[in-house]
């Protein structure tokens, strides 16, 4: 499991400027077949970190949690 800076998504207020990056990380985790969740509120960080994890260990795949640019302030 890998846990993900995710700026430029939307709403995310003060990372306007990672606009462009922040729709590409989602198209390339789909092209590389990497299940991910957006995480945009912060009690949602363990309800989001725990089936990552076990996704990861079930199918012995990476699995990603990005976290948005107002949860890694």
């Amino acid at each position: 499991m890998v846990v993900l800076i995710h700026r430029g998504d939307p709403g995310d207020g003060d990372g306007y400027w990672y606009f462009g990056s922040g729709h590409i990380t989602p198209l390339m985790l789909d092209l590389l077949g990497i299940p991910y969740t957006i995480v945009r509120e912060s009690n949602r960080i363990v309800a989001e970190l725990v089936p990552a994890q076990r996704t990861t260990q079930a199918f012995g795949k990476p699995a990603a949690v990005l976290l948005s640019g107002e949860e890694i302030l």
